[in-house]
């Protein structure tokens, strides 16, 4: 009996007593297992493959959508492996992209692996028969290299009208051509490749693309999983095959397989121990499936050239001595290769549930989803068990959650092939591997660096149309100008400047920033500072912006704006904005701007993994609930509350209840706005009765406005059906007829929006306590529903807003506008708009049939707006604030005129991917979206005719921008899709209040373009080649009016009635 070199006989002493007492399993288990631990790449034998792989970047394939075409590359070229070093556990594999001739001489003189001279089923005589013969590509093999050049060194092949086929490459001269061959050392033992070797003053790409090969000769399952694979499922094979046959001639159609399942069970546990000895790499799962995959291996994480990834190993019963490969949650190391938009919801706060669907609706709709999928199947030949072919693929898509429709993705594609082998005498004879180094470094002259398998990033400089960002400034003025906001250029403009923003320097931005040219583009500049979310940017604009400076401030809230939706702010910024809070400032506006953007800065900062624990954290919640309880007036404890409302952790909801229950009429409420809008989840039994009582005032009075809200957080709440009867019955007697008007309305657009609560409310109505007119025929005008301003459901999509309206005293007290954008089950709250008012029951003529609050009634006149963009909370923009500045506006006419009440550009998405195929070429999707926003209205208040008329507009234009990039030293590809929209919202309220107050709400949205468009490039560097491609669509979004409720549509026809006749 031969002894393998490594010293194992007792190997085949196991594996024969394995064959003895198993014969039916596996009696061709011996004779693969000696020879996979004997001859495995031995030294001495150099195997020669042919290697090929493509890179193409397009768009994923989607139903009633014709794609455009593709653009990409393919690098092609011979490769040779050979064992220079061996140990009895190790060897020490030299990979080398080979020339031409020396492909010739290894093929003239070689023999197929295993002895087996096959002979090639074409015209030309095969090289491994004929010693001598020159070796011609098979023209049916044409899918692996479209064109027949002689192959010197790795060619590039691009994509060409030219080319044999309509979607085929053609060769072109590229600067990879011309690069060095140096080889690459890779330390391999039983399949895993531990560390590599490469010269020092080798190309980047090219050692990346070397990287890529060797990764291809690691299959970590080793080559016990070969044996399994040829041996034992080839035996189950064949009884399946005769089953069948027998099955046949019984007609019997049963497919129970004939080996018995349990007794391989039986088998492979009893011998696991052993062979885990032999093979320390390899673990079986729990059962053996039969499925297509047999013998599926246990998922062992594992480094290649894709980074730190999670590899499973499956054995194909389809085909004999076939492993397939499967990797996911590939990571490149040394770096933070994502930055994801939104972060991950399993993170966070202690106690935080983001499993549930209200902690994911904030985050998914807007979220950028990141598909990948790579598989590789490998073959071995029969008797040394070396890699004779792989074929493998990778497919990345990135597309935005919200518009499935703008897409992109990378498609890569591997195929090694075993050629020939030759015998060789390039060994190295030494004890150690750093002695073998030490000899391989001398005999090339170069210094070998140690690293490991997993790819390195190349540094990318700008080597053509590169522009500084002062430049750039000057080239997009025209976009950055304060009247183009809310357009589609703002956006434009907003996303190409935050790109070079974020690469430059402090010194660069504080220049540009405090350039006089740039005065006029002041409030644009200062969102792209916020944007840019580094350092670098921060300290340029704190070094122009001065918060002490009265002239300053409307300069300072547009930075801190922007700032406070920014999805990755850096801790530093974040200690920036605390000092800042605890400092002096003596604008009350500003501070409280201030106070809401650190906490908005805290809630984004801790979603990320590990961020949570950090101090800073832990200092500024110490300091919001320290100064929420220092505060002895209202308007301070307001203010803090919306602050804790901004960093939304379960600890608040006790918080918010207590000052719900125990604060006067403005607390309460802001304490009720404030817990309405954390997740649903956050809320335990006990919270729900406590606003039970809340609702039934069983403590004390409350305002309408916190009743409405307690009683929407318990609807939205799955109600239980005992609940929901207590609302309903509730209803009945016909008092505070708007706050009841109120939740019938949002019964009936909850239960249509909910299958459960439906089924809930239609067995309690069947029931005539619930079921008659005095619960249903309430005399309000309060209204709440949900409308959409566009919908596309088949395209994963739709825009939608959830309207409340609450009246007091016949004049309008509430109206709230959440503006949503999704999926169906996914919908994220773009902004929130909420319109306030109080004291003005004076204005309405005496109706015996409107109810005033004796505390309303005593109100001081006041009225605003209250804005929430992106989940974050900003200071309320309030109009006026006593019975004087009333009238002031009322006689100055100052509100008559359009007034904008926010303006600005904000991120909308920012996500950043890095990926490193599996070929060693990095990838890059990006994926970055803007918003300009432009909110204003105007008042226009008659004391002649007693009539009133207000204009709320909205004016929003977003661009998002994908983009998925596969670049070397030597070629550059590109794909970008672009989605574009401009709209407008209008809300119009008429009011005459001459004799019965008669009040007309109108909605409505123009006609807008939603625009699509897909752009592909390629450029060859050194060479005039440049592809371009785009593809346009467009889609139409038609204007529509909305209906609120009937009650409202009575009211408009009555006070348009006049117009209607003439």
């Amino acid at each position: 009996m031969s002894v393998a070199p490594d010293g194992a006989p007792s190997r085949v002493l196991v594996l024969a007593a394995v064959g003895l007492f198993s014969p039916l399993l596996c009696h061709a288990f011996i004779l693969l297992s000696h020879s996979a631990s004997a001859r495995q790449y031995e030294v001495g034998q150099t195997y020669t493959y042919e290697y090929f792989t493509t890179v193409i970047l397009d768009e994923p394939i989607r139903p009633g959508i014709s794609p455009s075409k593709n653009v990409g590359y393919q690098i092609t070229g011979y490769v040779t492996v050979q064992a220079v070093w061996q140990s009895p556990t190790q060897r020490l594999l030299q990979i080398s992209v080979v020339k031409y001739e020396e492909h010739l001489v290894m093929c003239g003189t070689g023999r197929r692996p295993g002895g087996h001279q096959k002979r090639r089923r074409d015209s030309v005589p095969a090289c491994d028969a004929n010693p001598g013969i020159i070796c011609k590509r098979d023209p049916r093999e044409a899918h692996l290299v479209q064109d027949y050049p002689v192959l010197d060194t790795p060619q590039l092949f691009v994509r060409s009208r030219k080319a044999p086929t309509p979607d085929g490459f053609i060769f072109h001269a590229s600067q990879l051509s011309s690069l060095s061959l140096h080889p690459l050392y890779v330390l391999w033992s039983h399949g895993k490749i531990s560390s590599v070797f490469y010269v020092q003053t080798d190309t980047p790409s090219l050692v990346n693309i070397k990287k890529g090969i060797a990764s291809l000769f690691q299959d970590n399952c080793g080559e016990f999983a070969a044996a399994v694979s040829h041996g034992c499922l080839a035996e189950w094979r064949r009884k399946r095959r005769r089953r069948k046959s027998h099955s046949r001639r019984l007609k019997n159609r049963d497919d129970a397989p004939l080996i018995n399942r349990s007794s391989i069970n039986d088998f492979l546990r009893g011998f696991s121990w052993k062979i885990s000895q032999l093979y320390p790499n390899f673990r079986f799962s729990e059962e053996c499936k039969f499925d297509r995959y047999e013998l599926t291996a246990k998922t062992v994480e594992e480094v290649d050239a894709s980074g730190r990834c999670q590899v499973t190993y499956l054995g194909d019963a389809t085909s004999e001595r076939v492993i397939v490969k499967k990797k996911r949650d590939c990571r490149v190391p040394r770096s933070s290769n994502i930055i994801s938009h939104p972060v991950p919801v399993s993170v966070g706060y202690q106690g935080r549930d983001c499993n549930s669907f209200d902690a994911l609706t904030l985050l998914q709709a807007l979220s950028a989803d990141v598909v990948s999928d790579s598989e590789a199947f490998y073959s071995f030949t029969r008797e040394e068990s070396i890699v004779e072919e792989v074929k493998a693929q990778e497919k990345h898509s990135l597309q935005v959650h919200a518009w499935k429709v703008a897409a992109g993705r990378v498609v890569s594609d591997q195929h090694l092939k075993l050629t020939g082998s030759s015998t060789n005498s390039d060994a190295v004879d030494t004890v150690s591997l750093d002695d073998a180094i030490i000899v391989l470094a001398r005999r090339l002259g170069q210094k070998l660096v140690s690293d490991r398998l997993s790819v390195e990033e190349e540094v990318k400089y700008c080597s053509e149309n590169c522009l500084t960002l002062d430049q750039l400034v000057d080239q997009l003025r025209d976009g950055l100008r304060t009247n183009m906001t809310g357009t589609i250029r703002s956006s434009s403009v907003f996303l190409r400047l935050l790109s070079k923003a974020r690469e430059a320097p402090t010194e660069t931005l504080a220049k540009v920033l405090k350039a006089s040219k740039n005065k006029d583009v002041m409030p644009v500049l200062m969102d792209v500072m916020a944007g840019a979310q580094t350092l670098h940017a921060h300290k340029a604009a704190m070094d122009v912006l001065n918060f002490r400076k009265d002239s300053d401030i409307e300069l300072v809230e547009r930075y801190l704006w922007a700032l406070s939706v920014t999805p990755h702010p850096p801790e530093e910024i974040i200690d920036d904005m605390l000092r800042h809070a605890q400092g002096e400032i003596p604008s009350e506006k500003l501070h409280e701007t201030v106070v809401l953007c650190l906490a908005s800065l805290t809630d984004r900062f801790c979603a990320e993994a590990g961020n949570c624990q950090k101090k800073i954290v832990e200092r500024v919640q110490t300091y919001l609930h320290t100064e929420v309880e220092k505060c002895k007036e209202v308007d301070c404890t307001v203010l803090y509350l919306r602050a804790l409302n901004n960093v939304r952790t379960p600890q608040n909801v006790k918080i918010f209840l207590r000052f719900i229950e125990t604060g006067d009429r403005k607390v309460s409420v802001a304490a009720a706005k404030a817990l309405h809008t954390l997740p649903l989840t956050y809320l335990k039994s006990k919270d729900l009765d406590k606003l039970e009582e809340v609702y039934a005032q069983l403590r004390k009075k409350h305002d309408s406005t916190v009743r409405t809200i307690a009683a929407d957080i318990l609807l939205r709440k799955d109600p239980s059906i005992d609940r929901l009867g207590f609302l309903l019955s509730t209803l009945s007697d016909q008092e505070s007829h708007e706050l009841k008007t109120y939740i019938v309305e949002r019964i009936r657009d909850l239960s249509e929006l909910d299958a459960g609560l439906r089924q809930k409310l239609k067995t309690l109505v069947s029931n005539k306590t619930y079921g008659n007119y005095h619960v249903w025929g309430q005399r309000g005008r309060s209204t709440a529903f949900t409308r959409y301003l566009y919908d596309d459901f088949a395209k994963g999509s739709n825009g939608s807003f959830v309207a409340a309206m609450e009246l007091g005293g016949g004049m309008l007290k509430r109206i709230k506008f959440d503006i949503n954008v999704g999926e169906e089950k996914s919908l994220s709250t773009l902004l929130t708009l909420g319109v306030f008012a109080g004291g003005l029951s004076s204005f309405s003529s005496n109706n015996e049939d409107e109810e005033v609050d004796p505390e309303e009634a005593e109100e001081s006149a006041t009225a605003g707006i209250e804005l929430s963009l992106l989940g974050s909370q900003l200071r309320p923009f309030v109009f006026f604030n006593g019975q004087g500045e009333l009238m002031g506006h009322l006689w100055s006419g100052t509100a008559s005129s359009r007034t904008p009440a926010l303006q600005g550009v904000f991120v909308l998405h920012d996500h950043s991917q890095k990926i490193a195929l599996s070929n060693g070429i990095m990838t890059q999707l990006n994926l970055l979206g803007g918003i300009s926003l432009d909110l204003g209205g105007q008042v226009e208040i008659s004391l002649w005719y007693k009539t009133a008329h207000s204009l709320i507009d909205n004016r929003a234009a977003f661009v998002i921008r994908g983009q998925a990039t596969a670049d070397t030293s030597f070629v550059q590809s590109q794909l970008e899709f672009n989605l574009a929209a401009d709209s407008q919202l209008q809300l119009v309220t008429d009011s005459d209040f001459s004799d019965k107050t008669v009040m007309c709400i109108q909605m409505s949205q123009p006609q807008f373009l939603l625009k699509h468009k897909v752009r592909k490039w390629e450029h060859i560097i050194g060479q005039k080649h440049r592809l371009h491609k785009s593809l346009k669509r467009t889609h139409i979004v038609p204007g529509r009016t909305f209906v609120m409720n009937q009650k409202n549509s009575e009211l408009c026809n009555i006070m348009f009635q006049d117009q209607d006749k003439s």
